[in-house]
């Protein structure tokens, strides 16, 4: 029989209440709570201070950030991540405590067992059963996206869900990636490198997709699924060879995004090009003349996308890089233009400063810009964009024990944690990280 776990009320930057499961106990008031099911008492830490969304708003500009590393969600007050075996956790900031996000006091928090065609055998904990990808919690509510391409709300347990929405009949979860979230959408990064054939039945008239032939330029594009009405739209799509769509960055009622593309297909160093077609002038080459040709013709557009009215304009349209990061910021973006140049870019377009070095080790920051030069990949600074002055600077040891941030959101920082030798995502004070103090850094949990 496991310990007694208390049950804890935590306050986001939305003003949710959340009930965890956790192993240890404190002096607490309780609160009973009738949810119109059953009868919940909340224990509450009385001597902790809550963070308001106007608090929150004043002093960072952002309120959440959804990242694709581990299908994380992160707020200045806490984290929603995975485990390294799928198990959704929660961090909370303010107890630098880890908790199972689940809601069961006696729960072994073990996964459930399914027979082959899916049925449930034996339920497992609501951990591993919410979903595979990004969980956004928003005010008293979850929104995730299951196997089967529908968007599904609940509440915060994870119960009463609905189907709010879904991906269009001709994408799979397969086909699904980078699922980030807006505060009223989800959007999904997909893929199509087949053709998709519908197939009608000729009884009933329902449709159905069909993978065809693989074909000659990939089809990219980004979904958004309106999360109150369920509303789908198609945001972008194109086809090109070797393309990519990466960076994607939601401040407020803009999503950020850059596309990379080329105009001839990709070829190894053996001269295999996988089954796509080479350009009849260019089938003289050899690898090596064939890789410098292609080098020449890696381009990348930037496109700034408002969510409440559906408009798309870009930033920068067919802009060669040779060897191209980017990283979108509060009212500007930084491009990586090649070796030893980077420029920064107003949104639209207007290119009002350079910095004498390609920029690495990418970050999402809610102020000004954070990256390494490619000349130090371990020295991260955080650049004014006004007066291209490094603010702070941290020269981030390769040892045992340091921290590679991600994601820097009001005075929590976010990202991976070298400790003793194991490495696993983690949280510490920003101001620890840029005073090179990685004392206080916490390590999420993960299963053995």
């Amino acid at each position: 029989m496991k310990d007694f776990k208390r049950i804890k009320q935590m306050t986001s930057v939305f003003g949710l209440s959340l009930i965890l499961t956790s192993c240890r106990t404190n002096e607490v008031v309780q609160t009973t709570v009738d949810d119109g099911s059953s009868i919940i008492t909340i224990e509450e830490d009385s001597s902790q201070a809550k963070t308001t969304k106007e608090d929150v708003d004043n002093s960072s500009g952002r309120t959440f950030v959804s990242d694709s590393f581990n299908c994380s969600f992160y707020t200045e007050d806490y984290a929603l991540h995975y485990s390294n075996h799928g198990r959704l956790q929660i961090f909370d900031v303010k107890t630098k405590e880890d908790h199972v996000y689940c809601f069961d006091p006696g729960c072994e928090h073990n996964r459930g067992k399914r027979s082959i065609t899916g049925e449930v055998l034996e339920a497992g904990c609501i951990a591993y059963e919410l979903s595979d990808s990004t969980v956004m919690l928003r005010d008293d509510r979850c929104y995730f996206m299951k196997d089967s391409g529908e968007v599904i709300q609940s509440d915060l347990q994870g119960m009463n869900q609905r189907v709010v929405g879904a991906l269009p009949p001709y994408l799979n979860y397969n086909n699904a990636h980078d699922i980030f979230y807006s505060k009223d959408s989800l959007f999904v990064i997909f893929d199509l490198p087949y053709e998709m054939i519908e197939v009608k039945d000729e009884k009933n008239g329902e449709s159905s997709w069909i993978v065809g032939e693989m074909k000659d330029k990939d089809t990219r594009g980004i979904i958004q699924i309106d999360l109150n009405n369920g509303i789908r739209s198609e945001v972008f799509s194109a086809e090109d060879y070797n393309s990519y769509l990466s960076q994607t960055d939601v401040r407020g009622d803009h999503m950020y995004f850059a596309y990379w593309y080329s105009d001839i297909p990709y070829m190894d160093m053996f001269g295999e090009t996988y089954g796509r077609t080479i350009p009849e002038e260019l089938k003289g080459l050899s690898p090596e003349e064939y890789r410098e040709e292609l080098n020449k013709r890696r381009w990348v557009d930037v496109y700034d996308y408002t969510i409440s009215t559906g408009e798309l304009t870009a930033s920068l349209k067919h802009k060669h890089v040779e060897e191209g990061n980017i990283v979108f910021c509060k009212g500007f973006f930084a491009l990586s233009e090649d070796e030893n140049t980077s420029g920064l870019y107003r949104y639209d377009g207007e290119r009002f400063r350079q910095l004498d070095f390609g920029i690495q080790a990418l970050v999402r920051s809610d102020d000004h810009l954070v990256c390494c030069s490619n000349k130090a990949s371990g020295d991260y600074m955080q650049i004014d964009e006004k007066t291209g002055e490094v603010l702070k600077r941290i020269k981030t040891p390769v040892s045992y024990d340091a921290f590679l941030p991600r994601v820097i959101i009001g005075e929590s920082c976010y990202g991976i944690l070298n400790k003793n030798g194991v490495m696993a995502a983690g949280y510490v004070p920003a101001s620890d990280f840029w005073n090179g103090d990685i004392t206080n850094a916490v390590q999420f949990m993960q299963e053995e």
